[in-house]
């Protein structure tokens, strides 16, 4: 039962940042069958700074984006809800993206709302493709690099599964993250 497997794998809030058990990767040869979807769960984030180095008040969203040579003209993107004032925010929010090429990546941005200009770019994780294909599912934190690739502060806290035959991951499973999850009337 994948529930119960996933019960066994997950470790709950509080573990380190971690990259996948494993580190075997599908060839650059292999073609990913037409429909396949790449699901991601961005569950919850930790530690954000808004735009200043003291300030935690940040109104947080994640935009997920397919990137690679298919999707230059045509990207896919989805944008999760806005948590308001939430330095570590809980979003469980699913999204589907369709590659075409297993050197397809993710890029999960994180930005800040910004109730009256342009929203701040607090900077992003990169997830390729070939790295999850036919691994199940997978949980890990992962690092925000900023721009020039320069780490900056804050985690973001996923579940990956993707091949054919992948389905989305209940996000009912990490209820019990600490903070605050993004209600309806917070969607942007």
């Amino acid at each position: 039962d994948n529930c119960k497997q996933q019960s066994i794998i997950f470790q709950h809030h509080d573990m380190a940042t971690v990259t996948p058990t494993t580190t075997t990767t599908a060839p650059s040869s292999v073609t990913i069958p037409h429909g396949t979807e790449f699901h991601l769960l961005v569950v919850e984030a930790r530690q954000l700074q808004g735009g200043n180095a003291a300030s935690t008040l940040v109104d947080p969203y994640v935009v997920a984006k397919l990137k690679g040579l298919a999707h230059l003209l045509k990207s896919e993107k989805q944008t999760s809800p806005v948590a308001f004032t939430n330095a570590s925010p809980v979003w469980n929010w699913n999204f589907i993206l369709h590659p075409t090429k297993i050197t397809d990546r993710i890029d999960v941005r994180v930005y800040d709302k910004d109730k009256t200009g342009k929203d701040l770019y607090l900077g992003k994780a990169i997830m390729p493709v070939q790295e999850y294909y036919n691994r199940g599912p997978v949980e890990m934190w992962l690092p925000i690099y900023g721009k020039g690739k320069a780490r900056v502060p804050g985690d973001l806290r996923i579940v990956i599964n993707f091949g054919p035959g992948a389905k989305a991951v209940d996000p009912t499973i990490y209820n019990n993250t600490v903070g605050p999850t993004a209600t309806p009337n917070q969607v942007l």
